[in-house]
C-alpha cells in the first residue's frame, strides 16, 4: 500500500467516526424530543377546554363547545350531538414548546370533519373543517 492509499485509508476511517459521532449525538436529542412529546400528551389527557367555535361565514357567531382529551382520543361535544364519535388523535411539539394536535372524524353518509389545534400553556386555538358528503364545505376556528 502506498503512502497515498495509506492517507486516503485513515481519511476514510476518519469520516466513518465522525459520521457515527453524529448520529451518536443525534440520538440522545431525539430520544429527549420524545420524552418531552409524551410528557405533554401526558398533561393533554384528561382535559378538558371550553371553546368558542367561530364560523368563517360569518365571524359574529360563537358556538360554545368542550374539547376533551381521553386516553389518545379527543371529543367535540359539539359534534357528539351531530352524531359524531370521538377519534384518535396524532400530537407532536414545535420548536418554541408549543403542542399540536390534529384529527379527523367521519360519520356515515354525513361526511368527514377535520380538527387541528395548537396548545400553548393555558390556551387553545385551531380551526374545524366540515366537509359533508353532500352540500357546501363549512370552516371555523377556535380557541379557548
Amino acid at each position: 500500500m502506498g503512502q497515498m492509499d495509506r492517507w486516503q485509508a485513515i481519511g476514510a476511517g476518519l469520516a466513518a467516526l465522525l459520521i457515527h459521532a453524529a448520529s451518536w449525538a443525534e440520538e440522545p436529542a431525539a430520544a429527549n424530543a420524545e420524552k418531552l412529546l409524551r410528557e405533554w400528551q401526558a398533561k393533554l389527557d384528561g382535559s378538558v377546554w371550553e371553546i368558542e367555535l367561530i364560523p368563517e361565514s360569518d365571524r359574529t357567531i360563537r358556538i360554545q363547545d368542550k374539547l376533551s382529551f381521553r386516553a389518545g382520543q379527543v371529543t367535540s361535544e359539539a359534534l357528539l350531538k351531530e352524531g359524531y364519535g370521538s377519534s384518535n388523535f396524532s400530537s407532536r411539539l414545535q420548536s418554541d414548546g408549543a403542542g399540536t394536535w390534529e384529527t379527523m372524524q367521519s360519520k356515515p353518509e354525513e361526511g368527514i370533519v377535520f380538527l387541528r389545534g395548537d396548545v400553548q400553556g393555558e390556551t387553545v386555538q385551531g380551526a374545524m373543517s366540515k366537509r359533508p358528503t353532500n352540500g357546501e364545505p363549512a370552516n371555523f376556528s377556535f380557541f379557548g
